[in-house]
């Protein structure tokens, strides 16, 4: 997380050979689950911390259906899949606004 310098990140499983995201970890969750409980941080997988999350968003959903998503499950960031069920990305809050920016500018 630190070297790319996010706060999510996607826990994926991988059957039949398709990348699939089955949970989120963010750095509040390793905070305030692990450290703040005084557990020992390396011992745990982000498996083991993972929450199922908020869904997911589909690479053919518009700005105004995955921002609706991100605000119904106060979340800030979602995986994105494709047609098949398959990780495809993450798509943030911070993506969704310079999305809509530009959108409002064409406009």
């Amino acid at each position: 997380m630190r070297s790319y310098q996010t706060s999510e990140v996607v826990v994926t499983d991988q059957p039949q050979g398709m990348l699939v995201p089955v949970g989120i970890v963010s750095a509040q969750d390793i905070v305030t689950r692990v450290i703040a409980s005084g557990l020992d941080p390396v011992i745990f997988t982000a498996g083991d911390i993972a929450w199922s999350g908020p869904g997911h968003a589909r690479v053919a959903d518009t700005v105004s259906d995955a921002l609706q998503l991100l605000q119904a499950t106060n979340s800030t960031a979602l995986p994105l899949i494709d047609d098949d069920g398959a990780l495809a990305g993450m798509m943030s809050m911070d993506d969704l606004l310079l999305a809509t920016s530009l959108q409002l500018r064409r406009e």
